[in-house]
């Protein structure tokens, strides 16, 4: 039974819809308050909402007029953000670099609808002649413009870079560590990747101690399809808007890629309780497939040229989940689903947990409400206890057979550490060591509290570990994490990490809860990475 409030998330969302819960009598009967607006606003649904007022008979007039005051905010970004895609377009069209826009406004410009119904961020254009990390074609063009490319931040595997442009038209803050101004973001990409679950066999959380993940390292990439320009070139359309021709993409195309960004964003983080389906992208999907004209044949053809019929599979059940059934043309090019929880994201073969108990709902991935705690219980949690200083009762072994652990493609090579807590006044210290006597690349280690979720890597040339936060926060952490990396005897290494309470939310009495992880990573073949994590909760002993 999903909660009041994706009840009426639900009916905001796809309002011309019987559901089984009768989301449209809870958006009757259910005060509206100052945090379901926030949340329709997180979900990217306060157009939706304005134009369901009337039936919110219960919301006052304070959150009436907060509502439609936030849409007139939304148009009003919407028309420089589009003007802005129209500038750059042109610029670079004329410079001889094609272009077409991928996700954002695109679904609100195919649609022909006159009112933009969320909010957009960045601008993402998929520019043929790009590769991963490699925009230079563009650098040049794009910085006559006033754009600037900022090389700190990653890319993914369908990035090409990172560009920003101050303006105070349109504000979008980046919060942590590079840019904090007002400014137009635009990330250029090379191609749109479709993801598809993994294919190895469920495991049961039930049998103890150490289970291991696609073993022999047999599966496919998960990954399945990075489709490039010229995959795309017969869906280029051309679209005219008050500010001049914007070159977008099919109607089919758009829903597809729009089913993949879903499907994407929750498969990919490897945060475990901030993975979120926003439901406004599911209804712009939903409004795109019923468009008149909607050539549900081509689009059937394009989900298995590009391998997305998983995606499909996904977007459909959180339908369902939520609505009933879902459109025709949705189920009719689903796959099956499976029970998944991402846990370390690398390229092309992250750790992804495949179960035969669901432990993310979809009405969890809507509203979050299990914590770390909740998951590091359901994943057969490690409980050790800690003291002001290292003791023999903190002490865990992490891939050895005793200790619950997951391995992640080991193929037979052995990748264990010692881990060691304690309890300190102001920080949760701990030291591991790693007994890895098969490493082929460089170590690795992940904290991951929910926010933060910490990556540390150890230095090639002796100097300070590279920490890097991984929750969607991306807040700072340097002034609060303490790392050193050391050659211990017998070929081992040691890391000793202090972190700061002041960053651990996650600590309620007297205990933490986390996953621990190690990786070797290759860096030149990610197929040969191999990973071990366990989920940990550290108990305060009675002398604090």
């Amino acid at each position: 039974m999903a909660t009041d409030t994706v009840q009426i998330l639900s009916a905001v969302a796809f309002p011309s819809q019987t559901s089984r819960d009768s989301p449209h009598s809870a958006l009757r009967s259910t005060p509206l308050t100052q945090n379901i607006l926030d949340v329709c606003h997180r979900h990217r649904l306060i157009g939706r909402l304005a134009r369901e007022l009337e039936a919110a008979q219960t919301a006052s007039a304070e959150i009436v007029t907060a509502a439609r005051e936030q849409q007139r905010n939304i148009e009003s970004r919407a028309k420089e953000h589009i003007r802005e895609v129209v500038r750059v377009q042109e610029h670079l069209h004329a410079m001889g670099h094609r272009s077409a826009l991928l996700k954002g406004p695109s679904a609100h410009l195919v649609s022909g609808s006159s009112i933009p119904l969320r909010h957009f961020g960045d601008m993402d254009l998929l520019v043929l002649g790009t590769a991963r990390a490699d925009a230079s074609s563009v650098i040049e063009p794009l910085g006559q413009l006033g754009y600037e490319l900022i090389p700190e931040w990653p890319c993914g595997i369908h990035e090409a870079g990172h560009f920003v442009r101050g303006d105070s038209a349109v504000s979008y803050r980046m919060d942590g560590e590079g840019l904090k101004q007002d400014a137009f973001m635009l990330d250029v990409h090379h191609g749109f990747p479709f993801w598809g679950f993994p294919d190895v066999p469920p495991v049961d959380l039930t049998s103890p101690g150490r289970i291991d993940i696609d073993p022999q390292g047999l599966g496919q990439r998960t990954d399945r399809c990075l489709v490039d320009y010229a995959a795309l070139a017969e869906e280029v359309r051309c679209i005219e808007t008050p500010f001049g021709d914007v070159t977008a993409l099919s109607p089919e195309a758009t829903a597809l890629i729009s089913c993949g960004n879903v499907f994407k964003d929750c498969l990919k983080p490897h945060w475990l309780v901030q993975s979120c389906v926003l439901l406004g992208e599911v209804a712009e999907i939903v409004d795109l497939v019923g468009l008149p004209g909607f050539r549900s044949d081509r689009f059937a053809k394009l989900a298995v040229a590009w391998s997305a019929t998983d995606a499909i599979a996904f977007v459909t059940e959180v339908y369902e989940s939520l609505v009933g059934d879902a459109p025709d043309v949705l189920r009719r090019s689903a796959s099956g689903t499976a029970h998944c929880l991402t846990v370390w994201n690398r390229d092309h073969h992250p750790v992804i947990l495949r179960t035969t108990k669901q432990l993310n709902s979809i009405e969890n991935r809507i509203e979050r409400f299990l914590t770390m705690r909740d998951y590091v219980a359901e994943l057969g949690e490690n409980v050790v206890t800690a003291a002001s200083t290292f003791g023999p009762g903190s002490v865990i072994t992490l891939g050895s057979e005793g200790a619950r652990a997951f391995t992640h493609r080991r193929r037979g090579r052995t990748l264990e550490t010692e881990i060691s807590l304690a309890w300190g006044t102001d920080a949760l210290v701990m030291k591991m060591t790693i007994l890895n006597q098969d490493a082929e690349g460089s170590e690795c280690v992940l904290l991951n509290f929910g926010d933060p979720a910490l990556e540390i890597y150890r230095p090639e040339d002796g100097s300070s570990p590279r920490v890097r936060n991984r929750a969607p926060s991306g807040a700072p952490v340097a002034e609060q994490v303490t790392a050193n990396w050391r050659s211990g005897g017998d070929g081992t290494s040691i890391l000793q990490v202090a972190i700061g309470w002041d960053v651990l939310p996650s600590r309620s009495d007297g205990e933490v809860s986390f996953i621990c992880g190690l990786q070797d990573l290759v860096a030149d073949d990610h197929s040969r990475n191999v990973s071990v994590f366990a989920p940990v909760r550290v108990v305060r002993t009675s002398e604090q």
